[in-house]
């Protein structure tokens, strides 16, 4: 746990998500909006994060303002599950002429949840196409040349990057590039939404039937607190979010918010077998607590419950 949000939160904060900042403002232009949601009236997707990503280099607005608009805009709502996006691209792109290698290169884009571990996910991340960009500066100015090489590998097997090839073999008009388009929008708008929150903000690049939805969200706060929120949305089990706080040395604070309630019995059957398995990886465990699960229209009573849960656990942890 700890290696794994030092590698993802710390050291790509720093580089990829900074880098991918100043990649994108050389090729962004200056836009002057009035009022930010107004102006985002009547336009597609793709307008849309065009508009935000000028705003939000140019200093228009700020990046809260620009924050709360990925987080509230109803255009944004309606983004599915990645992985099942993809695979109903892979289905359209089987009777179109798409090279053979880029579509096979897709399908084994993502992995199966179930052989997730920490190697897995910092890989599945790091080539979700969130961190494209970097990839290209970064090439750029390497002078080691197995460092190039190391970046021409991660380029290849970058999800954004195959879009981008798959888009240059489509007609505009066909049903293909207007999905595989979808997705390139769907992984600007994790960029994007990191960009405005400097934290490193993704779909989930894995295979799962049961979801519906889901994403992973990393951020360091301090130099030694780290923050990790997973989003899911299953179809039988409803809503869950988890929250993971980590201080150094190896201190973690857990909490659940869970819709259904039979999840959330599974889930207190299996507490004390991940309090054991943290024991056995070193990681102190500071609290672990699980709330029912509040829907975006009323974050008050969440707030409010967490700050409870941090009162009778004498943590000092803010959401």
């Amino acid at each position: 746990m700890q290696s794994l949000l030092h590698s993802i939160s710390s050291g790509t904060k720093n580089t990829a998500i900074n880098d991918s900042l100043k990649e994108l403002k050389n090729n962004a232009s200056n836009a002057n909006t009035a009022n930010l949601f107004e102006s985002l009236k009547n336009k597609n997707v793709q307008d849309v994060l065009k508009s935000l990503l000028n705003d939000l280099v140019s200093q228009n607005k700020s990046s809260k303002a620009i924050l709360d608009t990925l987080k509230n805009e109803t255009i944004f709502k309606e983004f599915k599950n990645f992985s099942s996006e993809v695979k109903t691209l892979i289905k359209i792109l089987e009777n179109t002429n798409v090279k053979a290698e880029l579509v096979n290169k897709l399908k084994n884009s993502h992995v199966d949840i179930k052989n997730i571990d920490n190697n897995v996910l910092k890989q599945q991340l790091s080539k979700s196409g969130v961190f494209l960009e970097s990839y290209l500066k970064n090439l750029s100015t390497s002078l080691n040349a197995e460092t190039k090489t190391e970046i021409k590998q991660n380029i290849i097997s970058d999800v954004k990057a195959m879009l981008l090839s798959i888009s240059e073999e489509l007609k505009p008009d066909s049903e293909a590039f207007k999905q595989n388009n979808k997705l390139l929008n769907q992984i600007e708008y994790y960029q994007l939404y990191s960009l405005s929150d400097n934290s490193n903000h993704s779909y989930l690049p894995f295979s799962w039937d049961d979801l519906e939805d889901g994403d992973i969200n990393f951020k360091q706060n301090e130099e030694d607190n780290f923050t990790c929120q997973i989003s899911l949305e299953f179809k039988y089990y409803g809503h869950i979010k988890i929250n993971l706080i980590f201080d150094n040395p190896n201190k973690l604070a857990i909490s659940f918010f869970i819709e259904q309630e039979i999840l959330k019995e599974k889930i207190q059957n299996d507490l004390q077998s991940l309090r054991q398995n943290l024991k056995i990886a070193k990681i102190d465990l500071q609290s672990l607590y699980l709330f029912d699960y509040i829907k975006q229209e009323d974050k008050s009573k969440e707030i409010k419950a967490y700050s409870q849960y941090t009162s009778q656990y004498g943590l000092d942890i803010k959401v």
